[in-house]
């Protein structure tokens, strides 16, 4: 069997969910038996480890994982340097195949105010909002008041699973925030909007065809679907097919998701997720690499579509060299036109 190298861990704060993706992945290859997976865990400090072996440097790691005939890598990295263009980047330096989005794509996608202006461009439905580079938190409250108003949500640029956002009711608890966590670079505020949650899984681009899942129906008793909500099955369930949303909504949501992940530019698998308010669904945000642990709503759709994990992430692996096999001498992938 062709090895494929599954990369998880990474110096991200999603560390530990991404070794919780990885190792469901290998499972899976395993599973599945079309692949020999390899582990490679990257710690905290950016060593790669090849299957328990001491550390090495990354890009002696992957000398060493094209030597052992490393045929892919499967990104099952989380948060900032492994969904944000870092990793892709230096794969496709190395002339490596790899599952998921391209570079371009994968920036625009971890970055909420790009996606946010991108969608908005293109008539697409987003949260009353703005994103800014604050010079103090007063200045801040008061484009929220003239802008926004509360309750809102505000998060950081660059983060994934929920972290680094937060949901104010009023000026006061805005200002507190800003003062005690100082979160810097660019800031995202969308009004909060009432209604429920789903999410919609994408497979596809490049040179295969987008096609999307059946929607997750999200149901959970916190104020939003934070981390905590995402990995506690005791506060958040996930139906799908979903109990509550009627088959017209649903066919809105597969298209608002396919329409995402084509002007994204993403490739292989993707999940957009949704407000559904009275007046129709708002796209929160595209995640081009999805969690793939037992609690996450990927997997969940495929098995609604009747894709088992084991397929899921072969499939996964087949996309990217698919697509790898057409990219050497050509840009990187990255956002296309809306078809």
């Amino acid at each position: 069997m062709r090895p494929v190298a599954v990369l998880m861990g990474g110096t991200s704060p999603e560390h530990s969910v991404s070794l919780r993706s990885g190792r469901a992945v290998t499972a899976g290859l395993a599973r599945e038996g079309r692949y020999l997976p390899r582990s490679v865990v990257i710690d905290r400090a950016g060593a790669w480890h090849l299957e328990g072996e001491e550390g090495r440097d990354p890009e002696a790691a992957l000398g060493e994982l094209a030597r052992r005939g490393t045929i892919c890598c499967f990104i099952a990295l989380h948060g900032p340097g492994g969904e944000d263009g870092t990793i892709q980047g230096f794969l496709e330096t190395c002339r490596m195949p790899y599952t998921g989005s391209g570079v371009v794509a994968s920036a625009l996608a971890m970055s909420k105010s790009a996606t946010r202006a991108l969608l908005r461009s293109r008539g697409l439905p987003t949260a009353p909002g703005f994103a800014s580079l604050p010079e103090d938190p007063e200045s801040l409250a008061r484009q929220v008041d003239g802008e926004v108003g509360f309750p809102l949500f505000l998060k950081e640029d660059f983060s994934g699973s929920s972290l680094g956002v937060w949901r104010l009711e009023n000026r006061e608890e805005l200002l507190g925030l800003l003062r005690r966590e100082r979160p810097a670079g660019t800031l995202v505020v969308e009004r909060a909007l009432a209604g429920g949650e789903a999410s919609v899984g994408t497979l596809g681009g490049g040179r295969v065809p987008v096609r999307s899942l059946p929607p997750v129906e999200i149901v959970t008793r916190h104020p939003f679907f934070d981390y905590a909500a995402k990995y506690d099955p005791e506060v958040t369930q996930e139906f799908s097919p979903p109990r509550a949303i009627p088959a017209p909504l649903q066919e809105r949501l597969g298209d608002l998701a396919r329409r995402v992940h084509r002007l994204l530019g993403c490739a292989g698998a993707a999940r957009t997720d949704f407000i559904l308010t009275p007046e129709g669904p708002v796209i929160l945000e595209c995640n081009t690499v999805p969690g793939l642990t037992p609690e996450s709503l990927l997997p969940k759709a495929a098995r609604a579509a009747g894709i088992p994990f084991p397929r899921l992430v072969t499939l996964m692996v087949e996309m990217a060299l698919a697509e790898g096999a057409h990219r050497d001498g050509r840009p990187s992938r990255g956002a296309g036109e809306e078809a």
